[in-house]
C-alpha cells in the first residue's frame, strides 16, 4: 500500500492503509468458476481517503491481486457495478473509511492499488454527450 499520504489520485490521498486476512461479509461474486460466500477467507484492505480539495469527488477505486508473472489472479470483491472497481464519494476537506475484499487466490504475491477522482460520479458530467455504437 502506499505510504501514509501519498496521492492515490488528483485531490486524494490515502492513509492508515492495511492488509489483513478476514472473513467475506458479502457474497454472490464468482472468480475462475469459483463462487465466495459470507465467511469465506479473503484480502481485507482497510484505510482511509482523504480529499485535499474544496470540492466533492468520486474516487473510481480499484484494487487487484496479480501472480509473479503478472497475471491477475484476484479482484475486489464488493457491491460495484463492474468486478474490481469501487465507486467512492470523498466529500470536500475531508477523511473517509473504506474497506475492500480481494477474493482468496493461493498466488497473490502483488497487491495494486489505483485510483482515478472527478467531481462527478463514475468520473463523468450528466451534461457531457454520450455516443452509442451500432
Amino acid at each position: 500500500l502506499p505510504n501514509s499520504g501519498n496521492s492515490i489520485a488528483d485531490g486524494i490521498t490515502i492513509e492508515q492503509g492495511t492488509v489483513v486476512i478476514a472473513a467475506l461479509n458479502i457474497a454472490g461474486s464468482t472468480w475462475n468458476g469459483k463462487y465466495y460466500n459470507v465467511g469465506d477467507l479473503c484480502l481485507e484492505i482497510n484505510g482511509k481517503l482523504r480529499n485535499t480539495t474544496n470540492e466533492k469527488l468520486y474516487l473510481t477505486f480499484r484494487a487487484n491481486g496479480y501472480d509473479e508473472k503478472g497475471a491477475e489472479v484476484s479482484w475486489t470483491l464488493e457491491r460495484s457495478l463492474i468486478n474490481g472497481v469501487e465507486y467512492i464519494e470523498v466529500p470536500a476537506d475531508s477523511v473517509v473509511d473504506f474497506t475492500l475484499h480481494l477474493s482468496w487466490a493461493e498466488h497473490v504475491k502483488v497487491i495494486q492499488i489505483s485510483g482515478n477522482s472527478s467531481p462527478y460520479p463514475f468520473g463523468y458530467s450528466s451534461d457531457e454527450p454520450t455516443t452509442t455504437s451500432p
